[in-house]
């Protein structure tokens, strides 16, 4: 007596119905954690276009794999579609991977202001009011990775601000200057347009003065408040206190509410700039404050001030 295969409407009365709906369910969700996950990894690591989705592909692959092992090699026997409904990884789960990827690389690559400035623009598309001003931000791109002598360019290569060393004789002086050019753009811009540092011998900490007003000791410019904490605060001209959270390679400059108002961070090695400064538009009053202190706390990264 023969026998032959059996149907596919036959084969599919041969599954109990409650457990091809548990197992469909473990199967979605086994699925989707992997393509969260693979998404995750692809934006942290900051893969892009063809290289992202090869990553989700071989994340597919692996998770099949893993799946047709726990099957034990006969898949057909516990899901509908066999094989073939391991591998598939559904349009949901393809959104899910690239939601997770480009929030993780938003969130680990993109300037800090790029993804404040997003999240801004999209609570104000269902705004009825204008945008603030300091929905706005601004950058400009800092020219030799010398603290002691740099240039500030805006995107439209203006010259914003020039870091000089006027005089040694015999003891250091610096000129950090403001510049027309890139002034005139920004009505909004208060205070001095240039500010010295005066160094003691060796280059220790001296003083520093904003255009014709008092001076101020280094030491008051870059003062902090815990013997612990890496950051070093400051009085600006307005009367208001500021801080700069100091990493290696990033410094923060927080108001006295905790809102950032500017970023420096150092440049990729590709990039033709050392690094880039990008701030807020309540920045801007204070901006030749915000460039010296920054400039005066880069010195003392590099020279090892406590």
């Amino acid at each position: 007596m023969s026998t032959t295969a059996p149907s596919a409407e036959a084969a599919a009365q041969l599954f109990f119905p409650p457990n091809v709906q548990y197992n469909n369910s473990r199967l979605y969700s086994v699925k989707f954690l992997s393509s969260c996950f693979a998404g995750a990894v692809a934006g942290v690591l900051g893969l892009e276009n063809t290289v992202g989705f090869a990553l989700f592909v071989i994340s597919t692959l692996f998770t099949s794999a893993c799946l047709y092992l726990k099957c034990k090699s006969r898949p057909a026997k516990y899901v509908p579609g066999g094989w073939w409904e391991l591998v598939n990884p559904g349009q949901e789960n393809m959104f899910s991977f690239v939601l997770l990827w480009t929030l993780f690389y938003g969130t680990s690559h993109l300037p800090f202001f790029a993804v404040t400035d997003l999240l801004e623009a999209l609570a104000l598309a269902h705004s009825p009011t204008p945008p603030h001003p300091m929905a706005a931000s601004y950058a400009l791109l800092q020219f030799s990775a010398d603290p002691w002598n740099a240039r500030f360019e805006d995107l439209e290569n203006r010259l914003a601000f020039t870091v000089t060393m006027a005089d040694e004789n015999p003891n250091l002086i610096m000129k950090i200057a403001r510049e027309a050019p890139w002034a005139q753009q920004h009505p909004d811009i208060m205070g001095p347009s240039n500010s010295y540092l005066y160094f003691g011998p060796n280059r220790t900490p001296g003083h520093l003065i904003y255009g014709n007003s008092t001076y101020h000791t280094m030491a008051q410019a870059r003062h902090r408040k815990k013997d612990s904490s890496t950051s070093r605060y400051f009085w600006a001209q307005n009367g208001k206190e500021y801080k700069w959270r100091i990493a290696t390679q990033r410094l923060e400059c927080v108001d006295s509410k905790g809102n950032v108002i500017a970023v420096w961070e150092t440049s990729q090695l590709a990039d033709p700039f050392a690094a880039k400064l990008t701030f807020k538009h309540a920045a801007l009053p204070i901006i030749t404050e915000i460039v010296t202190t920054l400039t005066l706390n880069r010195i003392a990264q590099v020279s090892n001030w406590q």
